[in-house]
């Protein structure tokens, strides 16, 4: 949908899952010098500056990085994320998933951007042109002014076939979580050795349509003809009937959040990425949960 505006939420739990996430992911595909392709089909604007006026409207940031980078005694696992942030919002910006991609992928690395917001591409482009968070890189992405999942059809599979798909759907229509599962579907088939690592929120309204998601994607994978494993990882920081509804128009910073907690789907995930998340997610549901209610759960 080309209503959504990451801004409104940057920096909250659900980025720290998902943002968390990707650098071990991207941690495991540099531990091998054989170069790889990245496609993150929902990449946004890049960069959000928190200090914004729709960044402070809903201040899900203060509940959420800025909350665990106040925190004592971080796992090593998620260190590697709250370092890279904190450099980054010393400089004026969070990172979104393509500041990361590019500051960790390397020169022989390829990395591919979509986005489909006519303001958002614009957005993009400007702050992939200034230097990245980490000076040591010399990634440089192609960005793609097209439907994410349109262009995983067209560009998959890749010339370089070692690589991840990241997608982080708005998920404001219920049809995105039936296009999400056929294009999951779809790329595995045409792109089996590739980690596709998917985030999903966790809403009230919309859990038959999350679950029926996973279900699709799982079913497809299992009876493909490269069938392979499959990580469920959930961050909650409440319960699930603390979720209420609200327009953001009408949110402010006393009332319940609109995601009560998310989820990373990944498809033929790195070894041991299980045990890394297992060791990170109680310290995140601890840190992050309202009121004691954080939870977790990691399903292979």
């Amino acid at each position: 949908m080309l209503s959504y505006r990451h801004i409104f939420h940057a920096g909250n739990h659900a980025d720290v899952l998902k943002h968390g996430t990707l650098v071990m992911l991207l941690g495991h595909f540099n531990k091998k010098d054989k170069p790889y392709t990245l496609i993150d089909t929902h990449a946004g604007a890049g960069r959000y500056d928190l200090s914004d006026e729709r960044a402070r409207k809903t201040d899900e940031a203060g509940s959420g990085i800025r909350k665990l980078l106040d925190a004592d005694n971080q796992p090593e696992n998620i260190k590697n994320y709250t370092d890279f942030a904190r450099n980054c919002l010393a400089a004026g910006f969070y990172p979104g998933s393509p500041e990361i991609e590019r500051s960790l992928m390397r020169a022989s690395d390829c990395l591919i951007l979509c986005e489909l917001h006519n303001t958002e591409i614009g957005v993009l482009r400007q702050n992939m042109n200034l230097p990245a968070a980490a000076e040591r890189t010399s990634c440089r992405a192609q960005i793609h002014h097209r439907d994410g999942f349109e262009a995983l059809r067209a560009l998959t599979p890749p010339q370089i076939k070692r690589g991840m798909v990241f997608t982080d759907p708005s998920y404001e229509d219920a049809a995105e979580y039936d296009e999400t599962a056929e294009a999951f579907a779809a790329v595995h088939e045409r792109w089996p050795a590739a980690v596709l690592a998917l985030w999903y929120p966790l809403i009230a309204r919309r859990r038959i349509e999350c679950g029926t998601m996973k279900q699709k994607i799982t079913a497809a994978v299992k009876s493909s003809s490269v069938p392979c494993g499959i990580l469920d990882a959930q961050l909650l920081v409440n319960t699930e009937d603390s979720h209420t509804e609200t327009a953001l128009a009408d949110a402010a910073e006393d009332s319940a959040p609109r995601l009560y907690g998310s989820g990373m789907l990944i498809v033929n995930f790195p070894w041991k990425l299980d045990e890394e998340l297992k060791a990170v997610l109680p310290y995140l549901a601890q840190t992050l949960g309202t009121d004691n209610h954080g939870s977790w759960s990691v399903t292979v």
